[in-house]
């Protein structure tokens, strides 16, 4: 837990940059003070959202996947086999044309689907 204690103070230093106060003194800054410029403030005020999502996340940096979808184009790069293959490959297969920030497909879900929409 160490490292969430680090986040919120650098959070705590942050935030108080992003309002204009050095962190060190609790004072206002100076006009002519790198941290009294409005863009410098925006810059803090954005990184002090990143770093609460982080510690609302539990200190977890680990990217979120987006749920899976598929439009025509990918599919039209998916490598088509001539002989018949199993579910299973043409997850992997469809898996390959998706972005890498994408939940996969899976064999078993594919199978669900089909069960679920045939006749």
């Amino acid at each position: 837990m160490e490292d969430m204690r680090v986040l919120k103070h650098a959070r705590h230093y942050i935030a108080a940059m992003a309002d204009g106060i050095n962190p060190l003194t609790g004072e206002y800054a100076p006009p002519n003070d790198t941290i009294s410029h409005e863009r410098i403030q925006k810059c803090c005020e954005y990184v002090k959202g990143i770093l609460d999502k982080l510690i609302e996340s539990g200190g977890s940096a680990k990217a979120q996947k987006i749920p899976f979808s598929i439009t025509p184009y990918p599919l039209t790069v998916v490598k088509v086999s001539p002989k018949p293959i199993g579910v299973n490959e043409i997850a992997k297969r469809i898996n390959a044309v998706t972005p890498k920030n994408m939940t996969g497909i899976s064999g078993t879900k594919i199978s669900s689907w089909l069960a679920e929409t045939a006749i």
